[in-house]
Order: C-alpha cells, then structure tokens, then sequence
C-alpha cells in the first residue's frame, strides 16, 4: 500500500495547516473510531462532503502516524449519471494505492431512489463484513441534517425523528458496522471552502438540482437555500442555533431507556428491521407510542383516531396483527414485535407443508431441513397450528421448556406422523 505522502493534495495541506473545523470538531470525533489496529470503511461518491470526509481521515491517519491499509474507500457508480464514469476514474486515481473498492450498478437492475439506496447499503455492508470494519464513516453534513428533520417534520414526527441522524448509530441495512458521521456539525460551504482553498476536485450530483425527483430536493432548493440568503458566513446564527438543539435532543435521547431489541429474521423475509418493543403492553400511553413510530421510521401522519384504536388494541389483545403503511405489528402472549419486511412474509409459514420421502435436505417457506433420521420418512413437515402438542405438553409450554422466544415459536419446524407430532427443531440463534 502507498504512504498517505505519496497524495499530493494532502502534503500541500500538511505544509500550510488544517482548517479549524477539522482539526477542532472532526478530528475529537474521530478519536473514538479510528485506533491504529482496527480497520475502518469510508462511503466516497466523489461529492464535496465525502472528499472532504476522506481526506480528513488520511489526514488523521498521518498526524498519529497509522498505516493506511486499513482503510476501505468505497464508491458506487450506479451508472445513471453521464459524469458517472468520470467520478469513478478520479476516485481511482485520487486513492490510487488504497484498499478502493467500486461497484457498478448493472443498468438492467431497478433504478429508483429506494431500490439504490438499498444496493448501495448492500455493497457497503459486503466491504465492513470482509474488513471487519466496524464503522462505515458516510459524508453526511449540518444541512443534510436540517433537510432530514423538515422532511420528517413535514411527515409528522417528533423530537426523534427531527433529531433522525446522530453521530454514531446502528442502520437497519447494516448488520457489521455501525453508521458513523464525523461531519453533522459542518456546515456544506466550510467543505466546499476546504476543498476549493486546497485544489480538491469534486462532483456536483445535477440531479440534485432537480426538484421533481425527490422531497430532500424540494426542500433543499425551496426552503432551505432561501434560508440561507438571509446569513453571512460571519452571522451564522440560524446553523449555530440548530446545532445547539441537535446537541440538546441527542442529550435526551441518550437518557432515554433502549427500549427496542433486535430480532433475528429469515432472508426470505426480505426485512428492513425487526424488533422486539420491551414494555408493559398493559401500561402504554399514546405518547410512547407515538415515540415507537418515530423510532422505527413512520414519519408520516398518522390520524389521532388510529392511534387511539391502535393503543386499545394492544392493551386489549393478547395475540393479533396489524399493518400500518408496510410496518407489521405482531403481539403475542402481550409482547409487541414490530417488523418492515416483505408484504405477507409470514403466509408461507401457514400454508406450506411438505412430505419427507427420503432422506435429504428440504427447504420449507425459505427453511432448510436436514432429514437424516429414518424415523422421520414420510412425515409431514409444516409449521405450528393452534392446538399443536409435543411429548405431552402443548407446543407453547414446550417452547417455554425449551427458552423458545415467543416471536420464533410461531416459525419451528415441525414433523407431524399419524396426527401427531414427533419432532420439533431450533432454527433460530
């Protein structure tokens, strides 16, 4: 790998000083995910906010003197932008000698917004799993963040989801690394402001300028850029305020109790996320639950009547579904499970059922089995029924015997001979 000297740009900024914001703000946060034997993923689209992202990192890297192999540039050519092939040439050879890795979109695949961004967190989570990078560190800035709290403000979220991005979080498309964001508390024109004093190219997405494509654009081009015409990089009141109230929220939030386990789902489910809520479903107000949907992502209205209904139900009930928008609510035995997954994921495990005629692997709603024993030849393999028993005891206190989680004791394997069943078999982890 090459020495981080051997980039150009970067000598020249070492000869005449670090800009205030980075050495001041970004590197203190730095500290806490780069460590010298521990490897670390930057996300690079060739925009001024993740050069400016890398650079800082390579920057750091030198002052305490770390080896730059562990870090992994990661760039995603979607290939739907005519500058496409001109962005990913530049990563190259600006990180030329680093661990770069670039992944090409095949133009045949879906191209909007939800089904790239889903691709992209996809080859983000394939490098941090290789690395064994526990960090993905992504470019996002002060106004990124201000243009995610009036979208969801406009959706009708509260605090949580006005504060919606934090320094260091867990993504729901990222199971081996957690999101880390050094730059929330820059504002975009001190970045452009670094990277034009320092000769840093970088690329202007044009379809960022298009309002029609997407509400982050529409409020970016008609809120807040009017906004910004109303200060001066020397009266910045209106950023220094947000950054204090996002400072403020962040200090609430972190007192609050974590009240959301994650569960572990089925590939064929095609989940987003999948929780397990742990309260007194008995006990719930309104407010908490208008906290959950802010928690899981629901910024959209929601009519106070269907809120009303909806807590009713989960104190009343002690087994049932619900869909609001494509969010699942499931309660069993008075514990709520909350998932955004694939539409009807759960019908296979109803309907399916298969006969064992030899002794080989089958594959039941998205399950393998592995039929090894002949005693189960010619068994029925399905999923549980109400009123199912096993070895005396019905298939809940069984489950129970055995500290089955309620969520998965819908989801065990079962062999059913002659009316019985015989076997049941652990799938989860």
């Amino acid at each position: 790998m090459q020495d981080i000297q051997t980039i150009s740009a970067l000598k020249i900024i070492t000869k005449q000083g670090l800009p205030p914001w980075m050495k001041g703000t970004v590197f203190p946060i730095l500290e806490n995910t780069l460590r010298r034997n521990e490897e670390v993923a930057i996300a690079v689209s060739s925009g001024v906010d993740s050069m400016a992202l890398a650079c800082a990192v390579l920057l750091r890297y030198q002052e305490k003197q770390f080896s730059c192999e562990r870090i992994h540039i990661i760039h995603c050519n979607h290939q739907l932008r005519r500058q496409s092939e001109k962005e990913e040439n530049y990563i190259k050879r600006f990180f030329q000698g680093l661990d770069v890795h670039v992944f090409r979109r095949e133009k045949s695949l879906k191209s909007d917004e939800a089904s790239l961004r889903k691709r992209r967190y996809a080859c983000f989570e394939e490098v941090c799993k290789e690395s064994k990078s526990a960090f993905l560190l992504v470019g996002h800035h002060l106004e990124d963040r201000i243009e995610s709290s009036l979208m969801n403000a406009i959706r009708g979220s509260w605090l949580k989801g006005f504060l919606n991005m934090k320094t260091t979080q867990k993504h729901q498309f990222l199971s081996s690394a957690k999101i880390h964001r050094p730059l929330l508390d820059i504002s975009k024109q001190e970045l452009v402001d670094f990277c034009e004093q320092w000769n840093i190219s970088y690329f202007e997405d044009e379809t960022n300028l298009d309002t029609t494509t997407s509400q982050r654009n529409r409020i970016r081009k008609q809120i807040l850029n009017p906004l910004k015409e109303l200060w001066t990089p020397e009266s910045n009141h209106f950023l220094e305020s947000l950054q204090h109230i996002y400072r403020e929220i962040e200090e609430l939030d972190e007192e609050e109790e974590d009240t959301l386990r994650t569960i572990p789902t089925f590939p064929s489910w095609e989940s987003e996320f999948a929780y397990q809520w742990n309260k007194n479903l008995s006990n719930v107000t309104e407010k908490e639950l208008l906290k959950l949907r802010d928690r899981v992502g629901m910024y959209y209205n929601i009519r106070s009547t269907q809120i009303q209904e909806w807590l009713k139900r989960i104190k009343e009930t002690q087994a049932g579904r619900k869909q609001l928008k494509n969010t699942y609510f499931f309660i069993q035995d008075k514990q709520l499970f909350i998932l955004k997954a694939k539409k009807g994921f759960w019908k296979a495990f109803v309907e399916e059922e298969q006969t064992v005629t030899k002794l080989w692997t089958y594959t039941i709603a998205g399950v393998e089995i592995i039929i090894s024993e002949e005693r189960l030849l010619w068994v029925t393999l399905r999923f549980p029924k109400k009123g199912d028993f096993f070895a005396g005891k019905t298939r809940n206190r069984r489950c129970l015997n055995q500290k089955i989680p309620v969520f998965w004791r819908n989801f065990i394997p079962l062999a059913e001979k002659g009316g019985k069943i015989i076997h049941m078999r652990k799938i989860y982890k």
